[in-house]
């Protein structure tokens, strides 16, 4: 792992192998393939938003609907794949999180009896509605996704699906917070699960906490929540924002050429629903 325990004291030995552990590489793959299914899934949504609201930019969105669905499913597959190895190796790595997360009550107590009697007294289970709640609801939304991204890629193979199903529009605008709670349901599964450790086995929470004083910490915890929520909401107010303008407002995609083109849309079929 790169780390090792001397006088009770956890030393890094070795940063290249801290970095490359089994544990870091699957963790990577798993969050970039995520933020690619998420961009996908975002890319989608705000192009069907304009298609449904009739934007004059129909075909500049109608491609960007394309190249949002045609990502959300190879990549929804590659998050699936980094998530399964991860699945498997927890009983290797993080035996405890396994068990609870599996409801196997006499493993947990052979965990915690194993545990204590080579750490010394202490409750070494992890919080299991956390742990297994964040984990069912990550499964589940990921399991829903994987439909429904399919389901996209064959329609959107169809011209007068992209511009015309007004439905499938909704329901990828509707999409769009999917991801972000199966990543953050993922997080809360992988930091929950793994206490009371910060390094499993060798390190626990209560021991790696800073010596400052307790009315510090909170004031710390209290900046720090403070400045990431106003990130937060910046964020989702510059998206929305920028989501809404489209590409004319935002110089984006814009020919000048085109401003006397006929609507892509008035060649197609009316919609049947």
């Amino acid at each position: 792992m790169g780390a090792r325990v001397q006088d009770g004291v956890l030393v890094l030995d070795d940063p290249v192998a801290l970095l490359t552990n089994p544990s870091t590489l699957l963790a990577f793959g798993h969050v970039v393939a995520g933020a690619l299914l998420t961009a996908g899934f975002f890319m989608a949504g705000v192009s069907a938003y304009h298609l449904f609201r009739r934007s004059p930019e129909w075909e500049f969105f109608g491609r960007s609907l394309r190249i949002g669905v045609f990502l959300s499913f190879p990549a929804l597959m590659v998050t699936a794949l980094f998530g399964g190895l991860q699945f498997a190796s927890l009983s290797t790595f993080q035996p405890m999180k396994s068990a609870v997360f599996g409801q196997r009550a006499a493993e947990i107590a052979r965990l915690q009896a194993e545990l204590t009697a080579r750490l010394g007294p202490g409750d070494y289970v992890p919080s299991v509605g956390w742990t297994r709640g964040a984990g069912l609801v990550m499964l589940i939304v990921f399991a829903f996704l994987m439909y429904f991204t399919l389901a996209g890629m064959i329609m959107a193979c169809f011209r007068a699906v992209v511009f015309r199903f007004r439905l499938w529009h909704l329901a990828l605008m509707a999409a769009v917070p999917l991801p972000y709670v199966a990543m953050i349901s993922g997080w809360v599964f992988r930091e929950a699960g793994r206490q009371p450790w910060v390094v499993y086995g060798l390190l626990r929470t209560e021991d790696a906490v800073s010596d400052l004083s307790a009315d510090r910490m909170r004031l710390s915890l209290v900046v720090f929540t403070t400045l990431f929520a106003l990130l937060a909401v910046l964020n989702a107010w510059l998206l929305a924002r920028h989501a809404r303008r489209g590409p004319v407002d935002g110089g984006l995609g814009h020919d000048d050429r085109a401003t006397d083109a006929p609507d892509p849309a008035d060649t197609l079929p009316a919609p049947r629903y």
